[in-house]
C-alpha cells in the first residue's frame, strides 16, 4: 500500500471531526478509512460476482411459450434451482393476500384470491437483501381451490422477486420482440471478463 493518499478539504474536515470525537490520531483515522474502503471494494466485487451468476440468461431448453400467448416463461422450479445453486437457502413469507369479487363461468360471484405480496430475503455476499413483489393469479377460475390459487400466486411472485435481483430478468428485458438485455455482459465486463456488450 502506498504511503501517499489523496484527500480533499472535505476529507480533512472529516478526519479532524472523527479524530476529536473518537480520541484518535490523524494517522489512525486515515488507516481506518483505508481499511473501510478496501472492505467496501471487496464487498462490492463479491456482490457483482454473485449478481453476474444470477443474471446469466437461461438456456433455451428452459424457456417455454406462454399458453396465453403473452411472451415466454421459465418454470418456477427452475428459477428456484438457480437461486439455491448461487445463493443457498433463502427465506420467504407472504406479506399480504389479495382478494377480489369475480364472476365465474356460471355467472356466480365469488370472492377469490387473485394475488399475493411475497417477501424473499437473500444473502448476497454476506448482506441480507429483502425484495417484495406481487404474484398474480392469471386465471383464478382455472383452479378449484383457494390453496391452488395461492400456490399459483406464490409461484409468480417467486419469479418476480428473482427477477428483481437479476435472475431471469432477460425474459422481461424485451421491447417489440427485441432483447434489451445487457446486465450479464455489463457485470462480466466490470469484473474483467472477456464478454463485450453487443448491439444484437
Amino acid at each position: 500500500m502506498s504511503d501517499r493518499i489523496d484527500v480533499t478539504f472535505a476529507d480533512l474536515f472529516m478526519f479532524d471531526r472523527v479524530a476529536k470525537r473518537a480520541n484518535m490520531s490523524y494517522t489512525d483515522v486515515i488507516k481506518e478509512r483505508e481499511r473501510y474502503m478496501e472492505e467496501e471494494l471487496v464487498t462490492s466485487y463479491e456482490e457483482k460476482v454473485v449478481l453476474q451468476e444470477l443474471s446469466k440468461p437461461f438456456p433455451q431448453k428452459y424457456i417455454h411459450k406462454n399458453p396465453t400467448g403473452f411472451g415466454e416463461y421459465i418454470q418456477h422450479s427452475v428459477i428456484r434451482q438457480r437461486l439455491l445453486s448461487v445463493l443457498g437457502p433463502f427465506e420467504q413469507k407472504i406479506v399480504q393476500i389479495l382478494k377480489e369479487e369475480m364472476t365465474d363461468k356460471q355467472g356466480k360471484t365469488k370472492t377469490v384470491t387473485t394475488g399475493v405480496v411475497l417477501e424473499m430475503t437473500f444473502n448476497i455476499a454476506g448482506r441480507n437483501v429483502s425484495v417484495q413483489e406481487i404474484g398474480d393469479v392469471e386465471q383464478p377460475f382455472n383452479w378449484k381451490t383457494e390453496g391452488a390459487r395461492m400456490k399459483d400466486a406464490v409461484s409468480d411472485a417467486v419469479k418476480r422477486c428473482a427477477m428483481a435481483i437479476g435472475c431471469g430478468l432477460h425474459l422481461w428485458a424485451q421491447f417489440e420482440g427485441k432483447s434489451e438485455y445487457f446486465l450479464d455482459q455489463q457485470l462480466a465486463k466490470e469484473l474483467g471478463g472477456d464478454e463485450e456488450l453487443s448491439d444484437g
